[in-house]
């Protein structure tokens, strides 16, 4: 009988095991990624398009031509398209991110043809009526004019260009007269240059069946793709000064909101996996040493955190908190000291025990289902990647030692660098 009153013997996992995605291609040659691993009657599909915010000057272009295609195709309205979907018991998603851009459909397998008929139709069809796109850009703009107010908002923003340089593309925010510059034939344009099928790809997941490959094959690839090379020439030269402090006022603010950090290496760097290591003891988790000093010890703020954030073509660092405004300059001071204490003694053993534990728990969640498996392996896709990259995650969470989380964050996290922005009232 089990002995409900004893603690259950904890066990490290020695290896993560997941199914990895298999390569084939539509007959035009659109790559065709599959996950073979649900159980229930459902699939999960990505399609992926090179259509992110910086193939524009005016960043809304990108995000509003996503949003916008399922709002009318040439014979189907907004309200027709969410009628079917809804009829099928599917739903769709769409995301802008910087780079890509895409739409995911979640439908039953029985349903996959009637549901993939429509999204062909969005990203092959769609109309843009001006109607619909007012109405959503009225009501972003709405939401807008609400979040630049929010101090959390203002210090992000300047943080981007403290650290990438005011003229970087990362560093582009939505402003204003960005509204005011959009119109249906931009939306357009941008559509028809990078929703175009030479851009796709396709990752498909759950409980996968040969036919799925044959319905994407009869909507997706049999037109004709003719590779273009038609990306803007953007310079990704960062210009990152340290040690820089800014404070941005903002009247009537109840909370200050502290962004710290500096210029930072990406996925594709060598020492990526041991600085993601090396930050969940600092602030990567809830308890990480940011926490227990100034959440838990001096109470400063509800939370902390710190990542090593990964683009495409660089990284950054920074460590985020929202205090009250009478104590965010006590509340940096502490976050130097830790940075300080961290750089320059090692971590003592139980402290590295249990960030491996929580971080073993955390790689295998990643794997946990087919959706799951789905957003891993497009994060390894993004940057062409293989899973190499996760085999040495995950022995580096197992073997990493204590000199060289110290090592690395001598390299890479040294406070005298840093820069800090804070907005807040005086």
């Amino acid at each position: 009988m089990l002995d409900r009153k004893k603690t259950p013997q904890f066990q490290t996992a020695e290896k993560i095991n997941f199914v990895k995605a298999e390569k084939k291609f539509l007959d035009n040659g659109i790559p065709y990624y599959y996950i073979n691993a649900g159980e229930q009657e459902l699939v999960k599909i990505n399609f992926l398009f090179e259509a992110g915010a910086v193939n524009s000057p005016n960043p809304l272009i990108a995000e509003t031509t996503n949003a916008m295609l399922n709002e009318g195709t040439k014979d189907l309205s907004a309200a027709q398209i969410a009628q079917i979907i809804d009829f099928y018991g599917a739903y769709i998603s769409l995301e802008t991110g910087r780079h890509n851009s895409g739409v995911t459909l979640y439908t039953l397998n029985k349903h996959l043809e009637k549901t993939i008929a429509i999204v062909y139709k969005m990203l092959n069809e769609s109309v843009f009526p001006e109607k619909e796109t007012d109405t959503y850009l009225k009501n972003e703009f709405q939401d807008f004019l609400i979040d630049k107010e929010k101090p959390e908002v203002l210090a992000r923003t300047q943080f981007y260009k403290t650290v990438f340089g005011s003229k970087h593309i990362y560093a582009s925010a939505i402003e204003e007269h960005h509204y005011k510059q959009v119109n249906k034939q931009q939306l357009v344009d941008f559509y028809n240059k990078y929703y175009n099928f030479s851009k796709l790809s396709i990752i498909v997941s759950g409980k996968v069946e040969t036919q799925h490959f044959d319905i994407l094959n009869k909507y997706f690839g049999k037109q004709t793709i003719i590779k273009t090379n038609d990306s803007l020439n953007i310079d990704y030269t960062t210009d990152y000064k340290p040690s820089q402090n800014i404070f941005i006022e903002k009247k009537d603010a109840v909370q200050a909101s502290i962004k710290i950090g500096q210029i930072s290496i990406n996925k594709n760097h060598s020492d990526f996996i041991k600085l993601s290591v090396t930050n969940t003891f600092l602030g990567g988790y809830f308890g990480s040493r940011l926490m227990a000093n100034i959440r838990e010890d001096k109470g400063y703020t509800y939370g902390i955190y710190s990542a090593n954030v990964s683009q495409l073509h660089s990284g950054l660092f920074v460590i985020a908190a929202e205090t009250g405004k009478e104590v965010y300059q006590k509340a940096i001071d502490e976050v130097f000291k830790e940075l300080k204490i961290f750089r320059t003694t090692l971590v003592k053993n139980e402290e590295l025990q249990r960030v491996r534990n929580y971080l073993t728990g955390q790689l295998a969640s990643s794997f946990d289902g087919p959706f799951s498996l789905s957003s891993a392996f497009q994060s390894l896709l993004e940057y062409d990647l293989d899973y190499t990259f996760f085999d040495n995650y995950f022995n580096t969470i197992k073997n990493i030692k204590a000199e060289e989380i110290r090592d690395i964050a001598q390299k890479y996290l040294n406070e005298e660098t840093m820069s800090v922005i804070t907005s807040c009232s005086k």
